[in-house]
């Protein structure tokens, strides 16, 4: 129950504060959860979760954003394009969800590309075509997991491809994060776990050990 109380806090104090701190962004939000299925009906939960992404994009400062699955997230990206010189690619798998973020969010369209995907099925599946792509953020929100495919293996193919960002955030995907780890470590590939915000439980952060400078 303490434990509850203090999530549940956790969770409104993020939404007070993005409200307070970036109020275009915390109404851009509000006006998708607004719009979107079942598991957004909770206004608080989107709110920390975006509030955490700002963290880490103020942080790591990325210039090449590519999101896998889109959402909320999406109007943050956007938000933050808007005030840098920041590229950000959004694929989305699925069409009503799609169309609906296409006429929800007003989409910088100069650095901005939203685009729908296909999925491509294996063990797993993916939805992006890596070659001659490059990222040095990559955020991992799609497609949704279902009980037949339970990870999905675009960063695994993305690392196969030899892209090496500068981060890679997963949101929750325990599967898929622990695969992805397991092939890392395999390949003695040098990634590292990152530090996450306090109270961040939803986010796997995984941050390239001396990554290049320029």
């Amino acid at each position: 129950m303490i434990n509850r109380i203090i999530e549940r806090a956790r969770f409104e104090i993020a939404s007070a504060k993005l409200r307070l701190i970036h109020p275009d962004l915390y109404s851009q939000i509000k006006k998708l959860v607004g719009v979107m299925a079942d598991g957004y009906q909770l206004l608080r939960v989107p709110m920390k979760k975006n509030l955490d992404l700002l963290y880490y994009l103020n942080k790591y400062r990325p210039g090449n954003i590519i999101e896998l699955g889109s959402g909320t997230t999406s109007a943050t990206f956007n938000y933050y394009a808007q005030r840098t010189q920041c590229r950000v690619l959004t694929l989305e798998s699925h069409l009503e969800w799609f169309n609906l973020l296409r006429t929800s969010v007003d989409f910088k369209e100069n650095n901005y590309k939203y685009m729908l995907a296909n999925v491509k099925y294996g063990d797993g599946w993916s939805m992006f075509d890596w070659h001659h792509n490059q990222t040095d953020f990559l955020y991992l929100d799609g497609p949704p997991v279902d009980r037949t495919y339970s990870y999905n293996y675009d960063v695994i193919e993305m690392l196969e491809h030899g892209i090496r960002p500068k981060v890679i955030i997963f949101d929750v995907r325990r599967e898929t994060v622990k695969k992805t780890m397991d092939y890392i470590r395999k390949n003695s590939l040098p990634y590292q776990i990152g530090k996450s915000v306090s109270g961040d439980r939803r986010h796997t952060i995984l941050e390239l050990i001396n990554p290049p400078t320029s």
